[in-house]
């Protein structure tokens, strides 16, 4: 009987060490986590951190004394935090967002776009630094897009190609928020740890999804923090951003060479166009930020588009009784002429009022060749957060001058679904 209760006893201590020692993905997920932020642990002294060698202090020494600020948090941290902030600006179908959909919708350009962002990694903890995104743009008519109406396809209506090439983003920080992050970070995983190894509830996830999950776990919890308590002087990223619009239906108008006649010639343009460029962005831990960009862009443009031509109203009267009009229709007078429009752009936006709530926007716009032209457009645009700090609706109130000619509107971008983090 005493060797039984012996034996219990053995086993059950044996069974209650199992229990906290935690599963390998776990190991192996702190493991690349710190591997990542270049420090070197020992995976058998697990929860508890610790280094292997006096190598590793002192490197993390002399960063928490440092004076200038070097890059601390693991891709999969950056990718976390910059993924909300980027995406505060979204307002054209140009503009970067994590965002897995999305939407814009300009009535100074009346047009609509539906897009969705794309992640093209090979694993999830890596750095985000190619993101596609596809979607519809179109006219609107009657208040909203008609994309297909009486068995027709609408005019106006193409698809967008956009590519992102996103560079390496930066957090700021000085010492003391260094050491504070370096703390955090090991309570934090030894709290999920002993998390996972006491609930350790049943899935059908792999071993590696499970690493990744717990992974990304760690990366929220120190992004989390970081927001919480400001422990940053300062964030930078940059990108790259191609983007394509291939109609698939034409614009159509209708010509008359004489207003005196009333023969009509029906002309079909494709709006398409492409812009290359480049975007800057800064964060202070205040709250305030901005963005830089710079465009090149080439459009398919003709003599209507830039005005030109004259427009007529002309009544449409029944077949059934002349002197009935049944509608008018829109005409335009003169040469219509199809032409290439090349263009340099810049746009600066910045955020500053009530924690970055809304701010400031302007830009310009340099068009070349036989539409030679300078626009301007000021704006105040607005980012409205949901309650986890995530951009759910970006709108600007913009006022612009096209070839002399004045417009107010308003651009609203609806940002929905995960991130791509």
């Amino acid at each position: 009987m005493k060797n039984l209760f012996t034996l219990l006893l053995l086993s059950f201590v044996t069974v209650l060490f199992a229990q906290n020692d935690p599963p390998e993905y776990i190991k192996n997920a702190v493991d690349k986590y710190y591997r990542d932020i270049g420090i070197s642990i020992d995976r058998t002294k697990l929860p508890k951190i610790e280094f292997l060698n006096s190598d590793d202090k002192n490197i993390r020494q002399q960063n928490a004394n440092g004076k200038d600020g070097k890059m601390l948090l693991t891709p999969a941290a950056i990718n976390h935090f910059f993924a909300s902030e980027i995406s505060s600006y979204v307002t054209s179908s140009k503009d970067l967002t994590f965002q897995k959909a999305y939407a814009v919708l300009s009535t100074s350009d009346k047009t609509l776009f539906l897009g969705g962002t794309f992640d093209t990694r090979k694993d999830d903890t890596d750095a985000v630094s190619f993101l596609l995104t596809t979607g519809i743009k179109a006219k609107v008519d009657d208040d909203f897009t008609s994309i297909y109406k009486n068995g027709k396809l609408q005019n106006d209506l193409g698809f967008i190609i956009k590519f992102h090439w996103i560079g390496n983003g930066s957090i700021y920080y000085e010492g003391e928020q260094e050491e504070k992050m370096s703390t955090f970070r090991e309570n934090a995983i030894e709290k999920l740890i002993k998390e996972a190894v006491y609930d350790n509830a049943s899935d059908d996830k792999t071993t590696k999804e499970k690493q990744t999950d717990f992974y990304k776990k760690i990366a929220k919890e120190e992004v989390d923090y970081i927001r919480k308590f400001r422990l940053y002087t300062l964030s930078t990223d940059h990108w790259f951003s191609f983007e394509t619009y291939i109609p698939v239906s034409p614009r159509q108008y209708e010509i008359i060479n004489d207003i005196s006649t009333t023969d009509v010639k029906k002309e079909n343009f494709y709006p398409w166009y492409i812009t290359a460029g480049a975007t800057k962005y800064w964060k202070w831990s205040s709250g305030k930020s901005c963005y830089i960009s710079g465009f090149g862009n080439i459009k398919n443009n003709n003599t209507i588009e830039t005005e030109a031509l004259t427009k007529y109203t002309l009544p449409v009267y029944s077949p059934e009784n002349s002197s009935l009009i049944e509608e008018n229709k829109t005409v335009y007078g003169g040469d219509f002429q199809q032409f290439i429009t090349p263009s340099l752009s810049a746009e600066f936006v910045s955020f500053f009022v009530l924690d970055g709530t809304f701010g400031f926007s302007s830009g310009v716009d340099k068009t070349f060749g036989k539409y030679d032209t300078l626009n301007w457009k000021l704006g105040v645009p607005f980012s409205l957060k949901d309650k986890e700090g995530k951009p759910s609706v970006n709108f600007e109130l913009v006022w612009k001058e096209v070839d002399k000619d004045h417009f107010v509107g308003i651009n609203v971008g609806f940002t929905f679904g995960k991130f791509i983090q």
